[in-house]
Order: C-alpha cells, then sequence, then structure tokens
C-alpha cells in the first residue's frame, strides 16, 4: 500500500529476482487501475518504471503482474 499525498510525484519500479517478465499497475482506494507499466524490456537492465504524480491523497495499491504463481522481485517506491 502507497500512502500518496496529493501533488507529490513517486517513482515506482519492481526488480526481478526469480519473477519475470513482470509488469506493474497502480490502484485507487476504489479498485480503478491508474497507471501501469511493463517490463523488463530487452535491456537487462530495465525494470518496470511508472513515475506517477499523485492526484489525491489516500491510500493507493502497486501490484506486481506475472503469468507465474510464484517469484521473487524487489518493489521500490520513491518519493521525488
Amino acid at each position: 500500500m502507497l500512502e500518496a499525498v496529493e501533488g507529490e510525484t513517486y517513482d515506482i519500479e519492481a526488480w526481478p529476482g526469480t519473477l519475470e517478465p513482470m509488469a506493474l499497475a497502480l490502484i485507487d482506494a476504489d479498485g480503478a487501475m491508474l497507471h501501469s507499466a511493463i517490463g523488463p524490456t530487452f535491456l537487462a537492465d530495465s525494470p518496470p518504471l511508472m513515475r506517477w504524480e499523485a492526484q489525491s491523497t489516500g491510500s493507493h495499491y502497486v501490484a506486481v503482474l506475472e503469468g507465474h504463481p510464484y517469484g521473487s522481485y524487489t518493489l521500490m517506491i520513491t518519493c521525488r
């Protein structure tokens, strides 16, 4: 869960461990998808990355999506 602050910009990255390829989805408290990113691409060091500016303050959710049910990854969320 991401407690976003209106007007703040967030970088959201997922670095694959054993789970790849993968995608990210940003979802609001009502379940609506706000943004998505797919990766890694053909570049070895290119994780899924989202840069997102919060339009409202409150709870938001980051989903890491992939076709396999198990695997590892590192999720990083940075407020710019």
